[in-house]
């Protein structure tokens, strides 16, 4: 039998065809978790216990590479939130007390950039073409984490002091030296990790005020607050110049004596980058900071150029103006963030060569630009933003001869709309880009700014400020200047302004705008 049908009832027939189809279509695709749709900014599954980050990566290769390098941007995000909060918390402090505190707690600030975190556990969700990772970590287990680093640390430091004292009052100079020393890194690693735990428990302490943990009735478990070791850690000193007997005159003295300690640790150090020292509590350098990152590299290499080892170690170097006297501190990591090695020097001011500037030109404007953005930091914003250069990341103390060029990258782990301020050294605010555009198919990879500045007077230390947005930044308040025939954005907030303005964004249907903010220093110098 042959059924006809009219050309209604097919149109019908088409119609509900169709239908079926997108129902069936609709149905079948699952809706997206919450922590996907909102970044990561929700996860009301997991509670108020946990430390979240986010990473997400376009799946343009094989699945499981963007799979592990989602994951890995997650861990980045979560790392990173720690690192602020724990930075914020120290600079703070670091800011309201003595001198000699100072210099002991300042590193902790500036050498959180790799954290052990164990325990990180993933939520993955996937969707056309692209693949995204939620990393969490429990805030208890963290914060035990490192209560149980930082009792082993106190435990190594109690055990090297006994020893170097015993071979002190034995009359073992070089051997009670050698282990004096050897507590350099120590203490500093100590009170990283103590911070680190206080800051993660939640309380509203300070990082360095009374961390108290259960001891399970064994008092040598205890941990010892480290403004007390403080004082510790300035009696080693005082015993490593006494009885090395070695007078320091000169700044190539100085970077002997450094070289010296270091050799005492018994490190292989072959694969070595000295970065630019840096000024006090501060994240940039100067002539003389500049001076001495290189003239310990030249030295660092030539005393151990017999090492054997590969692995690639970063020092980093701190300066401090007491007055009369400078003081000056390393430490030697791993590319993995481990302090392996430290050393500690004074240097008579009178020994420091006049033709080296010992402070940025506009070196107190700088530290109070950095304490601005350090009190003002953003925690969790939702975005995770970075910035780098090819001279360079955050970290690195980048100093620019005049005339030198310089190019910037980003990297973000979501879609974002990101703002360019760049500080000059006269204090001038300038807007370099208002909206740059990272689409998803650059989340995730370093993405190359168009255009190479070259640094120029006036000299002294710059910064680049990169804020990221969900959505189009608000608008900024800006006056047009005419500077040299080229007209500039100026910006007329001050920059604590800014960063108020940032934190307290939110977009029409009170419903949160996502922002990350990263700053990156560059101190301009004379040829």
């Amino acid at each position: 039998m042959k059924i006809l049908c009219s050309k209604k009832w097919l149109a019908r027939l088409v119609f509900l065809s169709v239908f079926i189809l997108l129902g069936n279509y609709c149905y079948g695709k699952q809706e997206q978790p919450e922590w996907v749709q909102n970044y990561g900014t929700k996860t009301p599954s997991l509670g108020s216990g946990y430390i979240i980050g986010f990473g997400m990566r376009a799946l343009d290769g094989a699945k499981e590479e963007a799979l592990a390098d989602a994951k890995t941007q997650a861990t980045g995000d979560l790392s990173r939130k720690v690192q602020v909060s724990v930075q914020t918390t120290v600079t703070s402090e670091v800011n309201e007390t003595e001198e000699t505190i100072s210099s002991s707690f300042n590193s902790v600030s500036h050498t959180i950039s790799n954290l052990e975190l164990k325990g990180i556990s993933f939520k993955i969700a996937s969707e056309d073409e692209m693949i995204y990772a939620l990393a969490y970590l429990d805030r208890d287990k963290a914060v035990a984490q490192y209560r149980e680093k930082a009792k082993q640390t106190l435990e190594r430091i109690r055990t090297i002091h006994n020893q170097a004292s015993d071979f002190e009052q034995k009359g073992n100079t070089s051997e009670a030296i050698e282990q004096y020393v050897r507590l350099y890194p120590l203490y500093k690693s100590y009170y990283e990790q103590y911070a680190i735990a206080n800051t993660l428990s939640g309380s509203e302490s300070k990082a360095f005020d009374e961390l108290t943990f259960e001891t399970g009735g064994d008092d040598s478990n205890s941990l010892v607050n480290p403004r007390q070791l403080v004082a510790q850690e300035n009696e080693v000193r005082k015993k490593i110049k006494k009885l090395t007997q070695k007078p320091v005159g000169s700044l190539s003295d100085a970077l002997e004596v450094l070289v010296n300690q270091l050799k005492m640790q018994q490190v292989e150090i072959a694969n070595n980058q000295v970065r630019n020292f840096r000024y006090q509590e501060s994240d940039f350098s100067s002539e003389f900071g500049s001076y001495v990152g290189q003239s310990l590299q030249r030295k660092i290499l030539s005393a151990f150029q017999n090492s054997k080892s590969s692995s690639k170690t970063i020092t980093q170097g701190y300066y401090w103006d007491l007055g009369e006297e400078i003081e000056m501190s390393v430490t030697v990591n791993t590319e993995q963030g481990q302090r392996v090695a430290g050393a500690e020097v004074r240097l008579p001011k009178s020994g420091v060569p006049e033709k080296l500037e010992l402070k940025p030109q506009n070196h107190e404007q700088a530290l109070k630009t950095k304490e601005a953005l350090s009190e003002g930091a953003i925690v969790d914003g939702g975005i995770n933003v970075e910035v780098m250069s090819d001279k360079g990341s955050n970290g690195s103390s980048i100093v620019l001869n005049d005339g030198e060029d310089i190019n910037f990258y980003f990297r973000v782990n979501q879609p974002s709309f990101l703002r360019l301020t760049y500080i000059l050294a006269n204090g001038m605010k300038v807007m370099l880009w208002d909206s740059y555009y990272i689409g998803t198919d650059r989340v995730n990879k370093v993405v190359a700014f168009p255009h190479t500045f070259e640094a120029a007077p006036p000299l002294g230390v710059e910064r680049l400020i990169v804020t990221a947005y969900s959505k189009q930044p608000p608008k900024q308040n800006i006056v047009r200047k005419t500077i040299n025939g080229q007209v500039y954005k100026v910006i007329p907030d001050e920059v604590s302004e800014m960063v108020a303005q940032t934190r307290g964004l939110k977009v029409k249907g009170d419903k949160m705008m996502r922002v990350g903010m990263d700053d990156l220093s560059i101190t301009t110098i004379s040829k």
